[in-house]
Parts: C-alpha cells; structure tokens; sequence
C-alpha cells in the first residue's frame, strides 16, 4: 500500500523538527506573505514564523535579504531574529520545502497608522536608510533604476488602454463595481500624465544614485504594540533607487 503523501504543513513541520529540532504542537497557515507561504508554529518550548519559498525561489537571493535583516537586528532596529537550523544555515534548502524560521514578534499589523507610529515607522526607515547606505551592493548598478529611467509611454499607454477596455467591457456586462469605477479614474488621470514623463525625465540630474533597501516597507511588514512599533519585517532581496 503506497505511503500517503504529507500535507504542505506536514511536511514542514517534519522539516523543523528534523533540521531545526523544534517539535510542532500546531501549524497555522497565515493569510500574507506574496512570494512566500508563512506559518506560525507552536513548539514545545517557543512560537516561530516560519517562511516556505516555492519552488524557483532564488534561495541566493533571499539570504542575502535574512542578511540585511540581521544588520538590521544588529544596529537596534526592531528586526524578528531569524533562527538557524542544527548546521547553522540561515535558509533550509535540504527538502523541497526550503523555509526559513524566524523567532516570533510581539504586536499586531496597522494599515492606518496614527501621527505616533507613523513618527516612529519614518524614524526606523531612516536608520535603516542610513545603515545600508555605505553597504557596497548600494554602489552597484541598479537593473530597477535602468529600466525606470527608460520609461516607454507608448507601452504604457497600450497597457492603461488595454485595462480600460476590460473595464469597458465589465460595465457594458453589469460585472462593474467600486474598484472598477476607481480604477478606471486612475488609469485616466495617469494616461493624461503619459505624455509629461519624457520632459521630467530628461530634467534629472545625470548623477542620480541609486542604494539598498527594505524594498518592501508597508504597514504590512511593521508590528505595533499601541503606538510603539516592535518588529520591521520580511526585508527584500533587492535595490530601488
């Protein structure tokens, strides 16, 4: 009789316990995370945030971002620690469910934020502005900045036109709703602004810099405890200008 196969949770569950020798009371799959699948486990002796990147994830990439974390973390920025497993890698590759595990954090997700924490998420940004700007990735070429910088309107335009006529055609069906009627006023108000961006463009200055960053800093990834923010989190695998 074959072996049934595990569940996705199961089977990482059987992951922490033979590579990070955590034993799992219950895994609760949570409903974020875009390129990741993340969990909360309840162990024996801790809670942890565990991180399943898919199949094709760079692994490279994502190390790289624990990494900046961990500077992070370091210089007394409100970081979740991240915790290795038994051979000390930060990324457990060794199954094809590669996770990370990172050490539970205290507080909860605000996606309006009060003056308080808004003063208290700006001033973490700048110290984390201010610590990875002398980082040597931030003086390397930046394939996001090249590519803002020859923006093509044309294209553009053929996209928001593209949008439009599916909103179009939503209308026509009686499938339209708030979001539809929203969008579509957007996409107008920028379709108008297409053809001012070669102008402002070409007034840049021609030294413009480019530096690493949190790359995805949203109330999202930022825990609150009242006013006091208590973690910065999922830092990611690459620069913006």
């Amino acid at each position: 009789m074959p072996t049934p196969s595990l569940s996705p949770a199961d089977a990482i569950a059987a992951v922490l316990a033979d590579r990070y020798g955590l034993a799992v009371r219950s895994m609760v799959q949570l409903p974020i995370g875009q390129g990741t699948v993340n969990y909360r486990a309840i162990c024996e002796d801790r809670e942890v945030f565990v991180k399943h990147y898919p199949p094709g994830t760079d692994l490279a990439a994502e190390e790289r971002a624990i990494g900046l974390s961990e500077l992070a973390r370091r210089h007394t920025i409100p970081a979740a620690p991240i915790v290795a497993n038994c051979h000390a890698q930060l990324i457990d590759g060794s199954t094809p469910h590669a996770v990370s595990v990172w050490q539970w954090m205290p507080g909860r997700v605000i996606t309006v934020l009060n003056t308080q924490q808004c003063a208290q998420a700006g001033e973490a940004l700048g110290r984390i502005h201010a610590l990875f700007a002398p980082l040597p990735e931030s003086a390397a070429p930046s394939p996001e900045a090249d590519a803002w910088l020859r923006i093509d309107p044309a294209g553009l335009e053929a996209t928001i036109d593209q949008l439009l006529g599916i909103i179009a055609e939503r209308t026509h069906s009686g499938t339209a709703d708030d979001f539809d009627a929203l969008a579509e006023q957007t996409l107008r108000e920028r379709r108008a602004m297409l053809e001012s961006l070669p102008k402002l463009i070409a007034e840049l200055p021609s030294d413009l810099t480019t530096q690493v960053l949190h790359s995805d800093y949203s109330p999202v990834n930022l825990l609150f405890e009242g006013d006091t923010l208590t973690a910065v989190l999922d830092f990611r695998p690459r620069s913006r200008s």
